[in-house]
Parts: C-alpha cells; structure tokens; sequence
C-alpha cells in the first residue's frame, strides 16, 4: 500500500471503533527464544507494529485498554498490571517460551506496577523504546535504549498526523455553525483556522511559550497583526477582516486548548485548567489527581543505584552519577509529572507528593 494512501485509511479508522481483541498473537515462526511483546488493543497502535515487527519471529500479546492508546490509556489507569496479568494468564503464553521476559512499551510505565506482575505471573517486565520503528535497533543492541530511544520527540510527521486527527472535528463544528448563518464566511474561517494551526503543528519546538495555550497565543498575535495590516489597505472591507479576526481567535482557542499535552512533552493546559476549577472527574474521559499537578520530589539518599527511573522518563529529566552510583536529577524543569518513574522506582525513593 502505497503511503498516502495508507495515512489515509489510518486517519480514516481514528474515527471508528478504535479497538480489537486482546490475546496473543504469532509474528513470523517464533519459538522458545523468541521475543515476547506487549502492546495495548488500540487498532492503529497494532496495526504499526505489526508492520514493525515483520522480519522478527517473536510473540505479540495484546493487553485490554479500552481502545485508548499506550500512553493516555496508562496515564488514564486503562492500561495496568491488571489487563497485562490477565493476557499473560489466559493467552497460553507460558508453555511457548522459556525466557519469561515480557517487552512493553515505555510509555506504560506510568500505569503498570511490573513488581505486582512478577508476583503473580512469574514474568518480568522490560520497557522497550518510546517509538515502535525503534524496536529493531533496540533488539540488535541487545536490549539496550541509548537516550534518543527513551526520549518523546514528537517529531514532525507525528505533529502533523495529529494536526489533522485533533482539529478537524473542531474545524468541522464551526464549519456546520457557520453554515447556518452564512455559507460565504466558510472560505474565510477554513482558510484561517487550518493555515493557523498548520503553523502551530509544524513550528511548534521553536514557537516562544513554554504552554500550548501560549505558543497558539503567539501565532495568533502574529496572524492579528497580518490581517490588521489587510484590514488598513481596504477599509472599506473592515467589518469582514473583523469577523476574520474574531475567527482567529477563536482558532487560537480551539487549537491550543491541549496542545502542549498532544504534541510536546508538557503538563497538558486543558487538564491544568480543568484541574484549576475543581473537575478532577470526567468519567471515561479522564480523571485527574492532584499528584499529576505537582513536581517531582526525590530523596536520592535511599536510591540503589538501579536505573529505573532513566530508563522510563520520556524527558531524560535523571542522569546516573557514577562516583555516587545513584540516580540525579539533572532536566528537572522538563518533569512533567507523568509519574513514570514514581510508578517503577523499586526503591520507592520518589513521589509526586
């Protein structure tokens, strides 16, 4: 399948049923040594590493998450020891290996206890690589990340995958409103809001602002002082640019409402602000406690010198001090409270308290 097309039929499937059914499934002719991989039941998550995995013989067992992808079902507490105890107890995965290792996806780790798996399955849990395209190097190095592996980079095709899947329900809810009043403003209002938040996605790392809210702030002020400038050449014309105006704003809104928490490795604006007025409760959308809002707080004194917490921090917030032989904190200002590393320190030396 050629890629356009591809992307296309991808795009298509985040709008339908997103989930498939959970279990075990054989890659290649896998044997006794073979690798053992976990992923969630998110449709678009296995059909990638699927396509990922083609050429390696290993096991893929597909644990339940409600449809939702790694990183927000684990952070949403979908995605847990429980499902993964219950795939490796019922999948019949133990009398088709020998290493009972089982590979995860680094970005559950903020949801999964890997100490209450061993205890009651016998398996042990390894975090692979945050990108699934990573995983072949990750196994020629013999299961070793380097930090570009740990780390979420968000790169540009990513950012643009989810320009479209995150804006264009917004687009499409204006679009209909407008419809009712008027067709004409249409053209005006597309060709703002997608022109915007094309410029957000695509220059998001460089944009000034350290939130989504502000970067989109940003680019709007920018887009302001264009159509301000149109505006003056035609004044005739000035109650249209003013409707374009309020249209940018609007998208500004719109676009940056969770963007830090879509397409960069920040405290999400909208959980911030949700957090802000009292709902911490919004049923399956989401819960959000009060530790997701603090910093991370370290006691470095009990730490055994493990590596735990570097080698699931997506942000590379930790460093190893090899005199001291412990963890340190050297990107403390990247945490973004994901609670990773809080989740599997064996030594319970870390909190968001």
């Amino acid at each position: 399948m050629n890629q356009p097309f591809r992307f296309f039929i991808e795009y298509l499937c985040r709008w339908l049923p997103s989930s498939v059914e959970t279990g075990l499934v054989k890659i290649g002719n896998p044997g006794p040594e073979s690798p053992v991989f976990m992923t969630c039941n998110f449709s678009l998550t296995v059909r990638r590493l699927k396509r990922v995995l083609q050429g390696i013989d290993c096991y893929l067992l597909i644990a339940p998450s409600k449809g939702i992808n790694v990183w927000c079902a684990s952070a949403g507490h979908e995605l847990n020891e429980h499902g993964v105890i219950s795939v490796l107890k019922t999948s019949g995965i133990d009398d088709l290996v020998q290493n009972k290792v089982l590979i995860a996806p680094q970005l559950c780790a903020p949801g999964v206890d890997t100490k209450a798996v061993k205890e009651a399955t016998g398996w042990s849990m390894t975090f692979g690589p945050v990108n699934m395209e990573h995983i072949p190097p990750f196994l020629d190095a013999g299961r070793e990340k380097t930090d570009w592996m740990r780390s979420a980079n968000f790169p540009f095709g990513f950012r643009m995958e989810m320009l479209l899947s995150m804006n264009f329900l917004y687009w499409l809810v204006i679009a209909l409103i407008l419809a009712v009043f008027k067709l004409s403003w249409i053209p005006g209002f597309t060709l703002i809001f997608w022109t915007m938040a094309s410029f957000t996605y695509v220059l998001f790392p460089w944009i000034p602002g350290g939130t989504g809210w502000m970067k989109s702030f940003c680019v709007c002020i920018l887009f302001l002082v264009i159509l301000l400038l149109l505006a003056l050449t035609e004044p005739s014309q000035i109650y249209i640019f003013f409707w374009l105006m309020m249209g940018a704003i609007l998208t500004s809104m719109l676009v940056g409402f969770d963007l830090a928490g879509i397409v960069g490795p920040y405290r999400s604006d909208a959980v911030k602000f949700l957090h802000g007025i009292g709902i911490k409760d919004m049923g399956g959308l989401g819960k959000f406690s009060d530790e997701s809002m603090n910093p991370i707080q370290a006691d470095f004194e009990s730490c055994i010198g493990c590596k735990t917490c570097i080698d699931v921090c997506p942000c590379n917030v930790y460093a190893f001090d090899r005199e001291q032989k412990k963890a340190i904190l050297q990107n403390e200002d990247l945490c973004f409270s994901c609670g990773a590393c809080v989740k599997q320190c064996p030594a319970s030396c870390l909190s968001l308290k």
